[in-house]
């Protein structure tokens, strides 16, 4: 069976998500891909599947060097099936998967030119073009991808992720909008929702979108910026359980141990704050980031 690996992300920019999606029971789907319904759709060879199968069985071991070969030899065994525009997407996201961003987007934009409209494949490249700081590009290619199919809800927020990193903050606040209206129970929507919000200093608004995520999907990272939206409202009690959670779940985290200085700072526990506050910048937050919060992680500033 041919698998088809399109990325969805929330890493905070956030949680990567792999969906696998079976393609060979879905014929129109391949039309989808190659731009174009083919006159007929033959039976791909025994050893084109085979060679597939043996590609799924890696990536579910993770190997994605020896998948990539499969698929390499796949589309060698029959260069002209249809199917070999998703089996280029699949190798140009293995290779990103395996660090390999640059010879990702070669395969990946190789796809590209032989099916233009193909949203899996725009996808994937947005995807690597996020991952290689190229996020201009990657912004353009989610515009294409939502002109294409404006139903899916993922390319908005990585849209809006990204207008939130370039300072294009209405530009995010319109995708959220949109998303709250046409997708309210998708995941990418409470996660735009709740990290537009946290950059807007909506941290009220933000807590119940990131209760939700964390309803669904328990994450260090959403507890964290959860009980940094409760130390912003004051909500103290609330703050330290989500801090304690954190910082079980993820004991190397240095904001954790910041957010857990702040709580302590407003406790009026000088030493507790000053304690955590090193421990941080052991963890390797600045001292500027300290600094910022009113925190130190040295003595000597503290008495200044």
């Amino acid at each position: 069976m041919v698998r088809c690996l399109v990325m969805v992300n929330f890493d905070s920019m956030k949680h990567i998500l792999i969906i696998i999606l079976s393609i060979f029971a879905i014929p129109s789907a391949i039309a989808a891909v190659s731009g174009e319904q083919p006159d007929s759709l033959h039976a791909p060879s025994a050893k084109y599947q085979e060679l597939i199968g043996k590609a799924d069985d890696a990536i579910k071991d993770s190997n994605w060097e020896d998948a990539e070969s499969f698929f390499l030899e796949a589309m060698r065994t029959e260069p002209g099936n249809p199917t070999n525009i998703l089996l280029m997407s699949n190798v140009g996201m293995l290779r990103h998967y395996a660090g390999k961003d640059s010879l990702a987007l070669d395969m990946l934009d190789a796809a590209a030119r032989m099916a233009p409209v193909s949203v899996t494949v725009k996808q994937n490249r947005a995807t690597v073009l996020t991952s290689l700081g190229r996020l201009e590009e990657a912004y353009d290619e989610y515009n294409r991808i939502i002109g294409l199919d404006s139903t899916l809800a993922e390319p908005r927020f990585m849209r809006a992720m990204i207008d939130l990193k370039l300072g294009n903050v209405e530009k995010a606040e319109s995708d959220v909008d949109y998303m709250l209206r046409n997708f309210p129970d998708e995941q990418d929507t409470w996660t735009a929702a709740a990290y537009t919000y946290i950059a807007t200093a909506r941290f009220a608004d933000a807590i119940p979108y990131l209760s939700k995520i964390i309803e669904q999907n328990p994450q260090p990272g959403d507890y964290g910026e959860r009980a940094l939206c409760y130390l912003m409202t004051d909500n103290l009690p609330d703050a330290s359980t989500d801090i304690a959670e954190a910082i079980r779940l993820d004991p190397l985290n240095g904001d954790f141990y910041l957010y857990r200085s702040l709580l302590n700072k407003r406790r009026y526990r000088p030493k507790e704050a000053a304690d955590d506050a090193r421990k941080a910048a052991g963890l390797g937050v600045s001292a500027r980031k300290i600094a910022s919060l009113g925190l130190y992680s040295d003595e000597k500033q503290q008495k200044r």
